[in-house]
């Protein structure tokens, strides 16, 4: 997800029960509403949100602690997440070239190694074409494919 859509978030906008995030079409890129699907291996980390606070309340607040990320009225300042991810990047000791928004590049590379559909990923990522999803993954890959490997064969 794109970061001003994390900031945005509410707690009615997560679904434990169908496993979804809803981007509302009010803080959306594209001004229409959509629906990610949280993957198995994540669920673990939405059950630790506070999603027992009321529905109107952003997800992540802006709160007096410099690190606190619990429900509130007032939407988080992204800058507190930037400065978030900084401190936590440096002490992961990841080069600085790696955004936050990074972190949405990565999820479409590894959705593509995982062999997830073309129109799926496109869909997760909420890309208004295909070809701006093939664009992440062309320019992003560093290893073999296993595919051309497996499948190629003599001519």
């Amino acid at each position: 997800m794109r970061p001003k859509e994390i900031c945005e978030l509410k707690v009615c906008d997560i679904s434990i029960a169908k496993k979804t995030i809803r981007v509302r079409a009010d803080i959306a890129k594209n001004d229409k509403e959509s629906y990610r699907t949280i993957p198995d291996h994540m669920m673990k980390h939405f059950l630790d949100l506070n999603l027992s606070a009321p529905g109107n309340y952003y997800l992540f607040a802006n709160h007096d602690e410099p690190y606190s990320f619990d429900p509130g009225l007032q939407m988080i300042d992204s800058r507190k997440v930037a400065k978030y991810w900084e401190k936590l990047r440096n002490a992961l000791k990841l080069p600085k070239e790696i955004q936050f928004y990074s972190l949405k590049d990565s999820g479409i590379i590894q959705m593509f190694e995982d062999g997830v559909s073309l129109p799926e990923i496109q869909a997760q990522a909420d890309h208004s074409s295909d070809r701006i999803t093939r664009i992440y993954y062309r320019h992003k890959r560093k290893s073999a494919s296993s595919e051309i490997l497996n499948k190629a064969s003599e001519f």
